[in-house]
């Protein structure tokens, strides 16, 4: 849908149906995966999502950067979500990577005592001790 409403230039609309798709994907990867760090591995069924999830959101995250800058509050979010689902694939050092831009953007932008900016920068240390605890 979202993809329909870019082609049609109907930017906003875009927008809200991209951010949706990124507060879903948050949602669904904190709440079932992310707070058991241990086991951020993925299984040979989720395989097939993540590596879709992947797609998208690297679609979602240039569109956004595109449109809104890549400082933007909306960019930020995406890349927080694609460093969580980058985090579920295995690829730990590029998530922590767009994980840490998005806190830059989050600090930057609404300041380091917020809700969203505590948030990122909680998980980014969770993934830091998991990796030192598997050393």
């Amino acid at each position: 849908m979202g993809e329909l409403f870019k082609k049609e230039s109907e930017n906003e609309k875009a927008k809200a149906f991209f951010q949706k798709i990124c507060q879903i994907w948050k949602k669904f990867i904190l709440e079932r995966d992310f707070y058991s760090v241990e086991d951020y591995k993925y299984t040979a069924i989720d395989e097939l999502y993540y590596d879709e999830a992947r797609e998208h959101l690297k679609n979602i995250l240039v569109f956004f950067e595109i449109e809104y800058g890549p400082q933007a509050l909306v960019t930020g979010e995406c890349q927080f979500v694609f460093g969580l689902v980058m985090l579920k694939t295995g690829n730990i050092m590029p998530a922590i990577e767009f994980m840490q831009k998005a806190h830059i953007i989050y600090s930057d932008q609404e300041g380091y005592l917020t809700e969203r900016t505590k948030e990122i920068e909680e998980i980014i240390k969770k993934v830091e001790e998991s990796m030192k605890d598997h050393e």
